[in-house]
């Protein structure tokens, strides 16, 4: 249950058909990361978290860390996250898109279309 909590953190539909503590991971996650939800949430409580764990600059220094993954293994992470993050901070970043990948499968089935 802890491994599919954490490896499906970052997907939508799957961690709610898995198990409720799945779903919760997801839904910490996300609001973590980008605030999804958080006007749900009391401000106060917000800062009692906030005051019991520091940020210290996570939102600045996340995208680098992301960056960074996507530099040192951009295969591993085509298609992912982090290759959107990599993309725009990685200058020459060698993971391939979707758009790449249809092109390239058009020109090969329908040559010269």
């Amino acid at each position: 249950m802890v491994w599919d909590a954490i490896a499906l953190h970052s997907t939508v539909g799957i961690p709610p058909r898995k198990s409720a503590e799945a779903a919760l991971v997801r839904i910490g996650a996300g609001t973590d990361l980008f605030g999804f939800g958080v006007e749900l949430l009391e401000m106060s409580d917000i800062q009692r978290v906030f005051a019991e764990f520091p940020r210290y600059g996570f939102a600045r220094k996340f995208p680098e860390l992301l960056a960074d993954f996507g530099r040192r293994k951009a295969r591993q992470h085509a298609f992912r996250f982090v290759a959107e993050v990599a993309r725009e901070h990685v200058q020459g970043f060698p993971g391939p898109t979707y758009k790449a990948l249809f092109a390239h499968w058009a020109s090969v089935v329908e040559p010269g279309s």
